[in-house]
């Protein structure tokens, strides 16, 4: 039997050795990353490339049968320097009550085509923000703004997730849509301030790199996330050529 004590010693002592080098071995991936200042604001005629606008409008249905009317357009510059895009295109939704939009984006470095993020701003200042299998990825959040992620894997129980979160008071909840478009572009503008303010990033020449103790604290984050976010995705199935709901203010 002696064997077999010694196999588990070196497997309880190997896996974690290994989980170790396998985290420091992603933060340093993620130190190496490039991060730059990009302004939100509405996209220009023509800016939508027709195989973005067709994924876009893959999500309507599914956003009109829960009750949400389409308002506009946004894009801005993505913030990874090494993301291929040239521009992160979005769809704006208003639900028709008018105390929840929702930000539809495409999701190319993901298993869906789309994804969406619910967002409900307080007239106290704060925003409710709820994402599905997706905080992971966040390297952090706009000041007041309450993100949740329930990792359901399911547009509907993600929806009803969010309108639990909902004040009972709906005159709490502003509606404005011109207020809302200004507190989204606040919080994607600021993206680098908030982390530079924080202390989560340091200049790199005209980029930002995160520093050493947030990419390793990002690391470990997405590595459980990423578990959490693969159950989530097994046990519910996709919606057919579209995505499921899971995004984050743009970052």
């Amino acid at each position: 039997m002696d064997w077999i004590t010694t196999g588990l010693l070196a497997l309880g002592i190997g896996l974690p050795a290994l989980l170790a080098v396998a985290l420091f071995a992603a933060a340093a991936r993620l130190q190496r990353l490039r991060w730059r200042r990009a302004s939100l604001g509405l996209a220009a005629p023509g800016a939508v490339a027709p195989e973005v606008r067709a994924t876009l409008d893959a999500a309507r249905p599914v956003l009109a049968a829960l009750g949400f009317e389409f308002r506009y357009t946004t894009a801005s510059e993505p913030t990874l320097v090494s993301d291929a895009r040239a521009l992160v295109i979005n769809d704006v939704y208003q639900h028709v009550e008018g105390h929840t939009h929702a930000i539809v984006t495409t999701n190319p470095d993901g298993p869906e085509a789309w994804s969406v993020l619910w967002i409900s701003q307080l007239r106290s200042g704060h925003v409710l923000a709820t994402v599905d299998c997706y905080q992971h990825h966040l390297v952090t959040t706009p000041s007041g703004w309450l993100v949740d992620d329930g990792y359901l894997g399911d547009p509907q129980a993600s929806w009803q997730r969010h309108l639990q979160r909902l004040p009972a008071n709906l005159l709490a909840v502003v509606t404005d849509g011109v207020e809302f478009f200004h507190a989204n572009k606040q919080a994607v503008d600021g993206f680098i301030d908030q982390c530079d303010k924080r202390g989560l990033m340091a200049p790199h020449g005209e980029h930002w790199a995160l520093r050493r103790r947030t990419a390793l604290a990002h690391a470990l984050r997405l590595f459980i996330g990423r578990i959490k976010a693969a159950r989530a995705r097994w046990l519910v199935p996709s919606l057919p050529g579209a995505g499921r709901v899971r995004n984050a203010p743009a970052s």
